[in-house]
């Protein structure tokens, strides 16, 4: 009988040719080799077929799996039916994984007894040239916090505990949040009761270029975004106003004080939180602007959905009452 791989490599692949060798080598040569790589192919026009077929034929870890033209979501959730491995790890076919990522995350998902680990990253240019260093929260209440305003990993950069997925028929996207697959299905899988963790390193390098799929579809994904974030918040509000009140929190980088400053102006302007006006003067003038500004870019968004939600509520009464 054959031996069942440890980590299943989920890497969605579509006209990406262009950095996609990069992608694979990064994965193929990790120092934890344990592992099977999906590929999930959808029909591209560029030379993505021939490179992969070229890995399967030289790597019988590699594996091609023919999507069917559903978009990175059904690709995904095409992966996560056939993968095999105790745990899956995410990929991009643009990015690039350090070579021990696998084994240190998969060391840390041990250690704390989380489903979930991602890690701190690297923003690089088209040509590979460094942009920025991204610092992400690693402890519990960081985390929680941090996804009421955005995801609190690189999609990319994540293993999974299949278990997990598979005990709660977990899936990506909804027809409700199409263009922010990952963020739904992190707030799904949160509810479901999984506990998340970010490694404190550096083992991962997202690529940002004109065709990435954020910024071609930039005006949906925020649309989602906000909808996904304000249905978190709405469900966890008064554990969220506790912890800021508390500031029971592991670190605080510059970053961390921006998205804490734009959650609390979120819960004062919507949801009348006003005792937390104070807390904003223990963070630095530039998170509080940047928190404000974040507010405002989002805002037309927030009105039309914390409106849809307060007259879906007064037809409520007024049922109840007649």
């Amino acid at each position: 009988m054959k031996k069942l791989p440890t980590v299943s490599v989920l890497l969605p692949v579509y006209n990406c040719g262009k950095y996609l060798k990069n992608s694979i080598d990064s994965v193929i040569n990790q120092t934890h080799g344990d592992l099977e790589v999906l590929l999930i192919y959808d029909d591209s026009k560029d030379n993505t077929l021939e490179i992969i077929e070229n890995y399967a034929r030289v790597d019988d870890r590699v594996k091609i799996i023919h999507s069917d033209k559903s978009g990175i979501t059904g690709a995904l959730n095409k992966g996560l039916k056939v993968a095999s491995g105790e745990y899956i790890a995410r990929m991009d076919a643009d990015d690039v994984s350090m070579p021990d990522r696998f084994e240190q995350q998969i060391g840390h998902l041990i250690s704390t007894g989380a489903d979930v680990c991602g890690c701190h990253f690297f923003i690089i240019d088209e040509k590979g040239g460094y942009i920025d260093a991204i610092i992400l929260p690693c402890g519990k209440n960081d985390i929680f916090v941090e996804m009421a305003s955005g995801v609190p990993f690189a999609h990319g950069s994540v293993i999974i505990r299949t278990e997990f997925v598979r005990k709660n028929k977990l899936f990506y996207g909804s027809d409700e949040f199409k263009y922010v697959e990952d963020y739904d299905f992190w707030v799904r899988m949160y509810d479901a009761g999984a506990k998340f963790t970010n490694l404190n390193k550096w083992l991962y390098m997202y690529r940002v270029h004109e065709k990435s799929l954020s910024r071609i579809l930039h005006k949906k994904v925020l649309h989602d975004a906000v909808m996904v974030s304000n249905k978190y918040i709405r469900g966890h509000i008064e554990e969220i106003n506790d912890l800021i009140v508390s500031n029971d929190f592991t670190f605080c980088s510059r970053r961390d004080e921006g998205t804490r400053s734009y959650i609390i102006f979120i819960l004062i302007i919507f949801y009348f939180k006003v005792s937390l006006l104070r807390k904003l003067f223990f963070y630095s003038q530039k998170a509080v602007l940047y928190g404000f500004f974040k507010v405002l870019r989002y805002s037309k968004e927030l009105t039309k959905i914390i409106a849809l939600r307060r007259y879906y509520a007064i037809l409520k009464l007024i049922h109840i009452k007649f």
